[in-house]
């Protein structure tokens, strides 16, 4: 899984404007010499030894799954030698949640053109040896560009599948049946499947 990220220089990243937040982190829209990318960032109080180290596990997966439809992983950003930002490909549409909110009447290719996209980035992770299973399939997961193609992110939840699982992940509404119930160990790959049926 070993994929080198590129560092860059704090004082060449630009802010543009707020995009959103998450967990333990905020999404900002940021230019560099020109280019635009998404800023994923540590929030400044949540920074610690293991909030870097998760970001850089997760930032070091979504790098090595390199497919059209994954989204892209251009630059990382240390401070005092740890990871606290990832700049990532920038959807000009945001996630599959807002588009839907804009626009509720979907049309049906747009629909397809998603659907296909996000079902080709889970079949080239689940066909990787070893096995790279989402486990957090969900409309606010998938981004959507300019062009109307989707890109599959978050991958804080995402590992890489030796024996199969235990313990409750993802988000309910979108979770298979077997994770919710959280009894004993389960498939994980086809849970991606389940969320992926339900968005």
């Amino acid at each position: 899984m070993a994929s080198p990220l590129r560092e860059i220089c704090p004082r060449d990243v630009r802010f543009a404007r707020h995009l959103g937040d998450g967990g333990f982190g905020t999404v900002d829209l940021v230019h560099v010499r020109g280019v635009m990318y998404a800023r994923k960032q540590i929030r400044p109080e949540m920074r610690t030894a293991r909030s870097s180290a998760q970001l850089t596990t997760e930032t070091l997966l979504a790098a090595s799954l390199s497919h059209p439809h994954i989204v892209a992983v251009h630059f990382v950003v240390r401070d005092g030698g740890e990871v606290v930002a990832a700049l990532l490909g920038y959807a000009e549409m945001g996630s599959l949640s807002a588009v839907i909110h804009r626009d509720p009447e979907m049309s049906m290719p747009d629909k397809m053109k998603v659907g296909l996209g996000t079902a080709q980035a889970l079949e080239h992770m689940h066909s990787l040896t070893p096995p790279v299973c989402h486990f957090d399939i969900k409309p606010c997961n998938i981004l959507v560009d300019a062009s109307g193609t989707p890109r599959l992110s978050d991958f804080g939840l995402s590992r890489e599948i030796i024996l199969a699982c235990r313990g409750k992940l993802g988000t309910p509404g979108f979770s298979a049946p077997e994770v919710a119930v959280n009894r004993g160990s389960y498939e994980a790959l086809p849970t991606d499947v389940y969320s992926f049926g339900c968005v």
